[in-house]
């Protein structure tokens, strides 16, 4: 009996340290860029497109999406910024999207924690326009990236 029970203790020992590991169907990005002076910080998941159709279809257009997937997507300044020709306040921040055929509107609000859904009630601290533009390849991967850093700005 004694056999068996430490049989038993060793064998849920061991599955307790045995998990598989496998990676995220849709892996945590964390980037990191200084603009100019500034410290910029974006964390989201990048969905894959696996063959699905995606913007128009499961990613309706004119409603709002959490840019992303599994939590929402976070920007953090480290110093006051101009979006659009837009101010807006250092700290860090929750977007969301509302996707078009023609343009988006990309809203930042106050990162307060929680559900992306819950950012939907409340008032943006900041709302901005941004042009749909073609691009020259395919992408499998949602991607944020930073383009044409400047000294005084990024796009």
């Amino acid at each position: 009996m004694k056999n068996l029970l430490l049989l038993v203790c060793l064998f849920l020992a061991y599955s307790g340290f045995s998990q598989i590991r496998t990676p995220a169907a849709s892996p945590s990005v964390k980037l990191m860029q200084t603009v100019g002076l500034t410290d910029v910080t974006v964390e989201y998941s990048a969905p894959g497109v696996k063959d699905r159709a995606i913007f128009g279809d499961l990613v309706p257009y004119g409603e709002w999406w959490r840019t992303g997937a599994n939590a929402p997507t976070s920007i953090e300044f480290g110093d006051d910024v101009t979006v659009n020709g837009s101010a807006l306040k250092e700290g860090k921040y929750v977007i969301l999207t509302k996707p078009g055929m023609e343009k988006w509107t990309v809203n930042f609000y106050t990162h307060e924690g929680g559900s992306w859904s819950g950012y939907r009630e409340k008032e943006a601290a900041l709302s901005v326009m941004a042009p749909v533009t073609k691009m020259a390849c395919k992408a499998e991967t949602f991607t944020i990236a930073f383009q044409g850093l400047k000294n005084d700005g990024a796009t």
